[in-house]
């Protein structure tokens, strides 16, 4: 029985370890030892951003010298036109410390007149999870609303000037975007383990 319970509290030692290390954030500097500022170059702080993973909970540090530059998150709309007006949040104190709180696409630029224009800009892409992070594609591509669809019947052929559409049964809907079902994520994985532990020790 000691060794049972010996057992069952390094198991629960490691899903605790494997949690933490899971859940735990990083901190990315924006432009590495270069800070925020203005390159003058479109491919610097994209190549930057392909180079990073960036997940929900990671924070982003923007170094700047105070007065010189500040941080807007912005609309894409204009991070594409360098338009400033109505940022969704403004930073202004160096070094500025935003902390990613959803996923999908954010995009970022210099406020000051001028910078932006000279690329002073960053967009980066957070997947659900953890997954390399590569900028946000300036074309949409519409998402699929259905499953793969069912083989032609071999009874009926629909004519070509009529289109057909998936049935309901065969369409998906996922969960909503920033639900439980979403992001379970590490909380399951760990969950999981620990009762599959539990239940080789115990029975």
């Amino acid at each position: 029985m000691a060794m049972n319970m010996n057992a069952l509290l390094l198991a629960l030692l490691a899903a605790t370890a494997l949690f933490h290390c899971s859940s735990a954030q990083t901190r990315h500097v924006v432009g590495d030892s270069a800070g925020w500022f203005v390159p003058g170059n479109t491919s610097f702080y994209t190549s930057w951003a392909a180079k990073n993973t960036f997940a929900v909970g990671d924070t982003l540090v923007f170094n700047y010298a105070a007065s010189a530059h500040n941080v807007e998150e912005v609309t894409k709309t204009n991070y594409d036109s360098c338009n400033s007006t109505s940022p969704i949040a403004t930073y202004t104190t160096p070094p500025a410390t935003v902390t990613i709180k959803k996923t999908g696409a954010h995009y970022f630029i210099c406020g000051v007149p001028g910078h932006c224009l000279g690329d002073q800009k960053l967009s980066i892409n957070v997947a659900s999870g953890s997954s390399a992070a590569t900028p946000p594609s300036s074309t949409a591509t519409p998402p699929s609303s259905s499953t793969t669809p069912p083989p032609p019947s071999s009874t009926t052929t629909p004519s070509p000037s009529s289109p057909t559409s998936p049935s309901p049964s065969s369409t998906v809907t996922p969960p909503p975007k920033d639900s439980a079902a979403v992001s379970l994520g590490a909380a399951g994985v760990v969950a999981s383990t620990v009762m599959t532990i539990a239940a080789v020790f115990f029975f």
